[in-house]
């Protein structure tokens, strides 16, 4: 991905299987996307006004997405939350998308698509970004 065309994003990034290692936190900066690692939800108490999205890891269920659901609208926040699942859950990345997630990869995907899951949310002027900041609230209201 050309990352000169896109905003640099910056992401927190929750997993606590599976912690990004060195070469990938080089390819999602080659990418363009600075990441804080966490590796519980209690640890996103951080200021996330610089926060432009957090990727979660999901490993047999959605809880862990309900409750940063819970703890970023308790801390007046909407962000964009994509999730990674194991590429043979396709009923929990399903799960996941109903439960408001913008996006659902897999966990073991580092491909072109991912960085335009990245790249999507500032394409266009920033729409698709916009949307993604008004999906939550708008799934929050239903």
């Amino acid at each position: 991905m050309n990352t000169s065309v896109f905003k640099k994003a910056n992401v927190l990034w929750l997993d606590s299987i599976n912690p990004l290692s060195d070469e990938d936190l080089l390819r999602l900066k080659v990418s363009g996307v600075q990441v804080l690692a966490v590796q519980s939800a209690c640890d996103i108490g951080v200021d996330l006004k610089n926060v432009d999205a957090i990727v979660i890891r999901l490993d047999t269920d959605t809880r862990i997405l309900e409750e940063v659901k819970r703890i970023i609208r308790g801390l007046n926040c909407a962000l964009p939350l994509i999730c990674r699942v194991d590429r043979h859950c396709l009923e929990l990345g399903v799960q996941a998308m109903h439960g408001g997630a913008l996006d659902v990869i897999a966990s073991d995907e580092w491909s072109e698509p991912v960085d335009a899951v990245f790249a999507g949310l500032w394409a266009l002027g920033g729409w698709l970004f916009m949307l993604a900041w008004c999906l939550p609230i708008y799934l929050y209201a239903m």
